[in-house]
């Protein structure tokens, strides 16, 4: 098994700067480090390819990257599952709670590794993409609808009739809310037709150009979304299930959290749910032109920027470096 990341210094106070490990929650795509779909791409950035198999570096290549994030941060994004990205090998993982073991594995060899061992003791971040929600409708909130089937699934918890339950809400979910409500338009931004999608994706050609491929010292094509790490996801219903309770009790313990899916905010079971679903949207600007609608509540924020699909950077990458900025330095989401 070699599961593959991509590394990227942080351009400001690089010796002291914390790391961020990101990666999607859907285990059918890559991790998808965003010089290859953000706009507002500048500076040149040394990154480094590896293979977490072994701890060969493939070498250094400057390439144009974004300026969110890389300000600020040492950045890791990880091809996981086995069969994503770069990442090569037998693949077992079927749900979201299967792939993590991996992934918290090689993070151990990283920081194990004579590369990283000088980092071990700087502050984490985790980015996460794609938290899930569902659209509204009669097949949503009806009886033995998506809800009731949803509810179902977590009940079965990991029982052995679970990956039915849960199957069968994924389908039933899909086919009668999500696909009906999202017709034919982008589902990642229901501004756009779906014949024709930004960002594009001219990447996935790049990626697998054999001087592309040889410089980076890829060992396998490159895939986007792999079929077969989603056959095993589809077998399990693993998107009809919820870590709402995990995520719970990290707003309790007082992480820093930051949500731009507010389905989520309003389901989770935490100490300021009530408070904080009473709390009007408030409107916050950047340089006077508004950015997103907010709330604050101590640890715990939320922000939905105006005019962003699904990838916020990727529309608004001006509005996302304030937004993750101001969550790094541990403020309050405030007008800038």
């Amino acid at each position: 098994m070699s599961m593959w990341f991509w590394f990227f210094e942080a351009r400001n106070s690089p010796k002291t700067a914390p790391f961020t490990l990101c990666y999607t929650s859907d285990l059918r795509e890559w991790a998808m480090p965003p010089q290859f779909r953000w706009k507002d791409v500048s500076q040149p950035v040394q990154v480094i390819w590896n293979n977490v198999s072994n701890s060969e570096w493939f070498g250094l290549m400057s390439i144009r990257e974004s300026t969110l994030k890389l300000f600020l941060l040492k950045v890791i994004y990880i091809d996981q599952p086995i069969g994503t990205g770069f990442s090569y090998g037998t693949d077992t993982v079927n749900s979201t709670e299967a792939a993590a073991p991996f992934v918290w594995q090689a993070f151990q060899v990283l920081f194990e590794s004579k590369a990283f061992q000088d980092y071990s003791s700087r502050k984490m971040r985790l980015d996460m993409d794609n938290l899930r929600q569902m659209n509204i409708s009669q097949a949503l909130w009806g009886k033995d609808g998506c809800m009731d089937k949803q509810r179902a699934c977590y009940a079965a918890g990991t029982s052995a009739s679970s990956n039915v339950i849960c199957l069968e809400a994924d389908t039933y979910c899909a086919d009668y809310v999500f696909t009906p409500a999202v017709e034919n338009h982008d589902p990642y931004d229901l501004r756009q037709n779906s014949s024709a999608l930004f960002p594009p994706k001219y990447y996935i050609d790049y990626l697998n150009t054999p001087v592309v491929v040889k410089q980076i010292g890829a060992e396998t094509r490159f895939n986007a979304c792999s079929h077969e790490p989603n056959s095993l996801v589809i077998q399990t219903g693993d998107d009809a299930r919820t870590f709402l309770p995990q995520l719970s009790k990290l707003a309790n313990s007082g992480l820093k959290i930051l949500i731009w899916v507010y389905a989520s905010v309003l389901q989770m079971n935490w100490n300021g749910k009530d408070v904080f679903n009473k709390r009007p949207l408030a409107n916050i600007t950047l340089n006077g032109v508004p950015m997103a609608s907010i709330v604050n509540l101590d640890n715990f924020s939320f922000a939905r920027v105006y005019g962003a699909g699904h990838a916020v950077p990727t529309f608004q990458p001006a509005a996302a470096l304030e937004v993750f900025s101001q969550i790094i330095r541990g403020d309050q989401l405030h007008s800038a």
